[in-house]
């Protein structure tokens, strides 16, 4: 799949695999350095090469990455069931999204979106959920715009530049 920015720039969207472990561990280091809206942070070690191929071959995620012209990882997605095995929890899912801030504001977010959606309804999943930092108007916007909702508040999750940030629980049920 294909997206075609306003400055003619065309994106390219695909599953990620194995072969792109070093550019997943680049794009990891940077939006460690951009953001203070991710999991990532400066100094994380890379990711594990096997546990990467495996899961990056598992049917219970979905890895999508999106490339520019140089082949350059500007933005990635993931969703998974949770606990696919559980009788009671295996129908849920937890998706993450990452982009550059370069990229902010051209429609990937929304591209990730629908693209897990769409997987999450092939899984018969019956709810998608996440978190987010309750400062991210942004990302919050964008869940919204998708149907999420806000379903609550986790006081003081993270320390980011002098002062405690709260977390919003957000979720989507499938129908």
């Amino acid at each position: 799949m294909e997206l075609t920015l306003k400055n003619g720039e065309i994106l390219t969207f695909r599953k990620l695999n194995i072969s792109d472990y070093d550019n997943v561990n680049k794009f990891l280091e940077r939006i460690a350095t951009e953001s203070p809206n991710t999991n990532q942070y400066v100094g994380q070690p890379p990711k594990n090469y096997a546990d990467c191929e495996k899961i990056y071959a598992s049917e219970q995620y979905l890895f999508l990455g999106v490339f520019n012209a140089t082949n350059e990882l500007v933005g990635s997605c993931s969703i998974g069931i949770n606990k696919p095995n559980h009788p009671y929890m295996g129908l849920n899912s937890s998706f993450g999204i990452s982009v550059l801030k370069a990229y902010y504001g051209c429609g990937i977010g929304s591209v990730f979106m629908d693209e897990m959606e769409k997987w999450a309804r092939e899984k018969k999943m019956h709810r998608i959920q996440g978190e987010v930092r309750a400062e991210n108007r942004r990302a919050i916007s964008l869940y919204i715009k998708h149907g999420f909702s806000i379903e609550g508040c986790a006081k003081e999750t993270a320390w980011i530049n002098g002062k405690w940030m709260d977390s919003y629980y957000i979720g989507k049920i499938l129908k």
